[in-house]
């Protein structure tokens, strides 16, 4: 039995619910479900923090945004781990059903068990022409973790500051710094992802360490979770130390208005 929470109606299923809020309340699944059903946290990928999608009133929103992010999760891994424990003797090449097939492959294919023992096919995938043309692409395609916002910055800066550089390193900032301006010797951070905590981790705050708290336990089966715990206590910790020890003109901007506000005021003078 499931009940409408507008107005207290009792249907048999979730289908007869969701024909009652189409046609009397007017409201789609979505917005019903949003509005009385969704809780914290849902709705939002546990392993990358991306949007996932809306499913039906049983069943909410997805777990993962995509497959991938499903199978990098510790629970998932483990419920896969034991599937094939159970099917083949063990996950991946520690199956001897696996493996076997795995060489046979190899063997039909290119004359021996295991590829990656070529010598030509390792000294290719870890040369510096390789790793060049990784870095290449990624400025190429623009494909360096850079959100909508940074993108929309980058534009605003650069009408501002024709010489703006981006994913810039120096001796005394080696990070990939997001914008660099030139004729006033700043370094810029966007750190707008909910990975950075909204505010630089102070170990004294109350509010800082209660957050830490609800990641850490989250990380117990997720590792987006361990990298954000990383990225907002280690690493923007050390990037503003760094800046604060070699006296840098650095700002760190938690969201668009603070980024919004400083641009503002440059158009100014």
């Amino acid at each position: 039995m499931v009940k409408c929470k507008i107005c207290r109606r009792v249907f048999d299923n979730f289908k007869g619910l969701s024909s009652h809020l189409r046609q009397k309340h007017k409201i789609k699944s979505k917005e019903y479900y949003d509005r009385f059903v969704k809780k914290e946290d849902e709705g939002i990928c546990v392993e990358c923090g991306k949007k996932t999608n809306f499913t039906s009133l049983k069943n909410g929103y997805l777990k993962f945004c995509s497959v991938r992010c499903a199978h990098a999760n510790q629970e998932v891994l483990g419920k896969i781990s034991k599937t094939c424990e159970e099917r083949y003797g063990g996950l991946g090449l520690s199956s001897p059903i696996l493996k076997e097939r795995i060489e046979a492959t190899n063997m039909k294919k290119y004359g021996i068990k295991n590829n990656y023992t070529r010598q030509d096919v390792k000294a290719k995938s870890h040369s510096p022409e390789s790793l060049e043309k990784v870095l290449s692409t990624k400025k190429r395609n623009n494909t360096f973790n850079t959100s909508k916002p940074e993108k929309k910055l980058k534009l605003e800066l650069r009408t501002l500051f024709p010489n703006l550089k981006t994913q810039y390193k120096s001796d005394i900032y080696p990070f990939a710094c997001d914008f660099y301006i030139p004729n006033l010797d700043l370094y810029i951070e966007c750190n707008f992802h909910w990975t950075h905590g909204g505010r630089f981790f102070d170990k004294n705050n109350k509010n800082d360490v209660k957050l830490l708290a609800r990641w850490q336990d989250k990380a117990k089966t997720s590792k987006f979770y361990e990298k954000a715990i990383e990225t907002w206590t280690i690493r923007d910790v050390l990037k503003l130390e760094t800046a604060i020890k070699s006296n840098l003109n650095y700002i760190a901007w938690f969201n668009e208005e603070q980024a919004n506000d400083w641009i503002n005021k440059m158009r100014v003078g």
